[in-house]
Formats: structure tokens, C-alpha cells, sequence
């Protein structure tokens, strides 16, 4: 094959986190998500008491947070 360049597609993209308080309706901006840390001090998505993604057990992923996964990654254009 050629030598083409690689583009991921199945990217993920996490809002910042002011995003909620801009426009989320008023009456819904209490129960809105936030980026807090867990128990090894990444970030998580804090969503109506349960942490998203699961840091840990069956499903974890983003193991650097979703702050850092959500950048630009090393070997990536």
C-alpha cells in the first residue's frame, strides 16, 4: 500500500466544561455535569453522583483522564 496518512475517526470530543452553565437551561444547571477527580486523581465527569467513564473495574477507559484523552495525543497530526 501506499504511504498514506492515518486519521482516527472514531475520535472522542468532551465539551469544556463551562459549556453547562452557558447553555443549559436554568432550571437543569444544578444537576449539570462536572469535572472532578478520582480516587487516583484523574479526571472523570461527575453525572448525577456517578463518575463517567468508569475509572475503574469492568468498562474503565481513559485512563488519563478525559481532560488529557480528549487532547491532542502523542503520534497524532
Amino acid at each position: 500500500m501506499g504511504n498514506y496518512p492515518v486519521i482516527d475517526i472514531d475520535g472522542h470530543v468532551f465539551e469544556r466544561e463551562s459549556i453547562w452553565a452557558e447553555y443549559l437551561d436554568p432550571a437543569y444547571r444544578e444537576r449539570s455535569p462536572s469535572i472532578v477527580l478520582d480516587n487516583r486523581g484523574t479526571e472523570r465527569y461527575l453525572i448525577e453522583g456517578r463518575l463517567w467513564p468508569t475509572p475503574e473495574g469492568r468498562g474503565a477507559w481513559a485512563p488519563e483522564g478525559i481532560v488529557k484523552s480528549g487532547c491532542r495525543r502523542e503520534g497524532g497530526l
